[in-house]
């Protein structure tokens, strides 16, 4: 997966999907935040089993995929940098690297397959687009 976005898009996607997370760390894939580039957008989603919070975010895509990362410390990280443009990269499932031109931040996040399916379930997703 790789991809670049708008600095101040992706950290107001982020703020709003970090809303749902709990602050309980029973299960670990509960503070991660599933990433999903495709297109011309990358999908953030986020639950604490009882509420999921999905958000739609214009990004250019160049290589699709998906992944999970800790939603508050890349939220915290995509707050604190600098310039304007911001590249997500993820050579496989779990190392991820976010980056400008003068920083580079690695984040380990959680296999895919452990992310509860939202499709499957009866919950009810909130959809928003900044």
């Amino acid at each position: 997966m790789k991809f670049k976005i708008n600095r101040d898009y992706f950290g107001a996607g982020l703020q709003l999907v970090t809303n749902v997370v709990g602050s309980r760390k029973t299960m670990p894939i509960l503070q991660n935040v599933l990433i999903e580039a495709r297109s011309n957008k990358i999908l953030l989603t986020t639950t604490n089993l009882d509420l999921g919070v999905r958000c739609s975010i214009k990004a250019e895509v160049t290589e699709e995929g998906s992944t999970t990362l800790p939603v508050k410390e890349l939220s915290r990280i995509v707050k604190e940098l600098a310039d304007i443009e911001v590249s997500v990269e993820s050579s496989d499932k779990l190392k991820s690297t976010v980056s400008t031109r003068g920083s580079v931040f690695n984040l380990i996040g959680i296999d895919t397959n452990e992310v509860i399916d939202a499709a499957a379930s009866k919950w009810n997703f909130l959809k928003f687009k900044p």
